[in-house]
């Protein structure tokens, strides 16, 4: 690759993470786990290899040590917390069309489906390996946004041999999701399950996580990133936001969208923008290595055998360290669901009083999750993800849709009120006049003949 596409950049990968809405309660698990047995190759469930699932794909995602998993599970709709089934559902090679880009390249997909929320999350791994700025800039918009193309070879992963010839993520993306509608649309339904229509319908929320694990010609030292960001800072705004023409932005300008960051160490910082999330990991570095020593002599001082784990190796999926890929996915998930609740006409005054107040509730939940979530000891990282994703200004709106929603239930109890009054002055004038004798003859005269014509 020439020296001409910016600086070089090693051991790069990406996360594609998509978010979507389904209704998935009252759905068996059994039924949505033979359905995935027929779709796909290679389908595993954590809790089946759970000890060897948590060591290779699993791991640092702490929270999801719960799994919903037996024979007769029906899904709830009451959340014990955020609970969730993981599957990894394979792996497929893809080359770029008509590209620049020559390289074959590896995906690994999963799918995190969380019963109690309605939402399933699929996660495409790639390994991508050493490119220059302009080249992972330009790939990501390919992969992210469709840009060009893609030949994927999918003959290890769908086990039908003829399946739609997909050219883009989003279109293979909506395949597997029409996975989980064939299994949520019910029988009496007017829609096609097999129609991919039904899924690209889907409230979704896409984003990228991209880590690079190098960036050449820097000097080691502490106070690293300050000089990373000095030299690199249009570079780095680049690959954030994938605008290709970074080196044409005032500095200024790309260091205040850096300024936001988190970096509990010398060697990582991940930074955020609307479209994803941007993990500088310097493992390569002597930096990080001087750290890994230390930590493992303190840990054999102590004798904390699980360091070697912690220490000894790095995931393969891009993002699980320093829970990049965790914060981003949550926040993932609040921004559907926001998403889903603000295109509902909560505060219509043709819904009735019972949907308008339960429409309030389910507002006040989102609203609280919105405004409580944190993960661990990652609040900081959590905060800068929700503002960059616009989580806070959904929450500005989602309390205007509360607003309406009580006025809506004022108007809906005014009406209510206005009709009692009503029946309560009609009939008071009803039984005031059968008080008199004279009219109560003839009200029940005409009681009489009105019978009398119905027989």
């Amino acid at each position: 690759m020439s020296a001409e596409f910016g600086v070089k950049l090693r051991d790069a990968r990406a996360i594609l993470l998509e978010s979507a809405i389904l209704k998935l309660q009252d759905i068996p698990l059994q039924n949505l786990i033979a359905q995935l047995n027929k779709q796909y190759i290679e389908v595993e469930v954590a809790e089946k290899q759970k000890e060897e699932a948590e060591k290779k794909w699993v791991k640092n995602f702490k929270v999801f040590q719960d799994f919903l998993f037996k024979d007769d599970l029906k899904y709830s709709h009451k959340p014990k917390q955020l609970n969730v089934i993981m599957f990894r559902l394979g792996s497929y090679a893809f080359r770029i069309e008509d590209s620049y880009f020559h390289n074959e390249y590896a995906a690994e997909i999963f799918a995190f489906v969380y019963p109690g929320i309605d939402i399933v999350n699929i996660f495409t791994n790639i390994i991508i390996g050493d490119l220059a700025v302009d080249e992972l800039i330009f790939l990501r918009k390919i992969i992210q946004y469709d840009k060009k193309k893609i030949d994927f070879n999918l003959q290890g992963f769908f086990k039908a041999s003829n399946h739609p010839k997909y050219k883009t993520f989003s279109q293979l993306n909506n395949a597997i999701y029409q996975t989980f509608v064939s299994e949520t649309i019910p029988e009496n339904y007017a829609g096609d399950s097999e129609n991919p229509a039904e899924s690209e319908n889907l409230c979704k929320k896409k984003l990228m996580l991209l880590e690079v694990q190098g960036i050449d010609n820097v000097e080691e030292s502490l106070g690293l990133f300050e000089k990373i960001e000095s030299k690199y800072a249009r570079e780095l705004y680049g690959l954030l936001v994938c605008d290709e023409g970074y080196p044409f932005i005032p500095q200024r300008f790309a260091l205040n969208h850096l300024k936001d960051n988190f970096g509990s160490r010398e060697h990582f910082r991940i930074y955020v923008s609307n479209t994803g999330v941007l993990l500088v990991n310097l493992l390569n570095t002597e930096l990080y290595k001087n750290y890994e020593k230390y930590q493992l002599q303190i840990a054999d001082c102590f004798k904390d055998y699980e360091a070697e784990d912690r220490f000894g190796s790095h995931p393969d999926i891009a993002g699980l360290e320093h829970g990049a890929l965790l914060a981003m996915e949550r926040a993932s998930i609040l921004s559907v669901i926001i998403q889903d609740y603000l295109k509902k006409d909560f505060y219509s005054v043709d819904n009735s009083m019972k949907d308008i107040i339960e429409n309030r509730k389910n507002l006040i939940e989102i609203i609280n999750k919105a405004t409580n979530i944190n993960i661990d000891a990652m609040s900081e990282l959590t905060d800068i993800i929700l503002d960059k994703l616009g989580i806070n200004g959904f929450v500005k709106k989602a309390r205007e849709k509360l607003e309406f929603a009580e006025d809506a239930i004022q108007i809906k109890y005014q009406r209510r009120l206005s009709v009692v009054t009503a029946i309560i002055a009609v009939s008071g004038v009803f039984f005031t006049a059968m008080a008199i004798p004279e009219i109560k003859d003839c009200i029940i005269s005409l009681c009489d003949y009105l019978i009398s014509l119905g027989n």
